[in-house]
C-alpha cells in the first residue's frame, strides 16, 4: 500500500510539472512565432501560413519540453536507484575473485589494453585485419 501511495504522488507531480512545461513553452513558442512573423512581413493579422506554423512550432516546443521532463525524471530515479545500491570496492573484487593485489607480469586484460573491461571476451580484431565469421 506503501508504494502504490508513493507512485500515485510521484507520477501526480510528474504529470503536472509535464503538463506545465508543456503548456509553457507551447504558448512561448506560439508567441515568438508570431512576433518573428509579424515583424518579417509587417502585416498584422498575419495570414493562414503563420497560424498553421505556429500551431506546430508550438507543438514542438511543448514536445521537447515533455520529453525532456521525462527523461530528467528517468534520469533522477536512475541516479537515485545506484546510490541506494550497494558498492563494492575494488579491494572486495579482487579479494573475491582470488586475483590478489600482487604486481602482474602486464599481459593480463586491463594491463594496458583497451579491453580491460572485457575480461573472457575473444580479443578484438586490429585494425586493417579482416574478420571471417
Amino acid at each position: 500500500m506503501k508504494v502504490l501511495t508513493f507512485l500515485v504522488k510521484t507520477s501526480d507531480r510528474l504529470v503536472s510539472r509535464l503538463l506545465l512545461s508543456a503548456l509553457l513553452f507551447g504558448v512561448l513558442g506560439a508567441g515568438m512565432t508570431l512576433l518573428v512573423g509579424a515583424e518579417g512581413t509587417r502585416q498584422w493579422p498575419p495570414h493562414q501560413l503563420s497560424y498553421v506554423t505556429m500551431v506546430v512550432i508550438a507543438g514542438f516546443a511543448a514536445y521537447a519540453a515533455g520529453v525532456s521532463v521525462l527523461l530528467r525524471a528517468a534520469l533522477h530515479s536512475l541516479v537515485r536507484a545506484v546510490d541506494a545500491a550497494p558498492h563494492a570496492t575494488q579491494h572486495d573484487t579482487q579479494v573475491e575473485s582470488g586475483t590478489g593485489t600482487g604486481t602482474g607480469t602486464g599481459t593480463g586484460a586491463g594491463a594496458g589494453d583497451s579491453a580491460g573491461d572485457r575480461a573472457g571476451a575473444p580479443p578484438l580484431p586490429q585494425s586493417g585485419a579482416s574478420v571471417v565469421a
